[in-house]
């Protein structure tokens, strides 16, 4: 196979114009992506940077705040309930004891002073 340097690649009229709807296509969809929010990472910077713990003492919407879900703490914080909720506040009871360190996505629960599961923030499974 004799390959010679100074040959041109032929490329037809309709395969230009497949290359280019393809790109354009590729364009479209990473444009949109972005506006949507696909590569915005605002949600999990906001739960990384939150430290509290505590007892919590209430469970509640929030119809002041599009009643988003909040749990009120016993040291006086109220906090976003962020993570997924299939039933309200199921994953979530009154009188547990919670810590959420900086930096984490997790939350860990205790029951009776005895550690009972980890919550992670950023999806619905424990």
């Amino acid at each position: 196979m004799n390959i010679k340097h100074n040959e041109e690649i032929q490329i037809s009229k309709i395969d230009k114009s497949i290359i280019l709807i393809f790109f354009i296509f590729i364009f479209g969809l990473i444009a949109t992506l972005g506006f949507f929010g696909y590569f915005n990472n605002q949600e999990r910077d906001t739960v990384l940077a939150e430290e509290y713990s505590g007892k919590v003492i209430e469970l509640f919407h929030d119809h002041k705040d599009h009643s988003s879900y909040k749990a009120k703490l016993s040291n006086g914080k109220t906090i976003y309930v962020y993570f997924p909720l299939e039933k309200q506040f199921e994953t979530l009871n009154l009188n547990d004891s919670i810590i959420k360190q900086k930096n984490s996505v997790y939350i860990l629960v205790f029951k009776n002073g005895k550690f009972e599961r980890t919550i992670n923030t950023l999806t619905s499974k424990d």
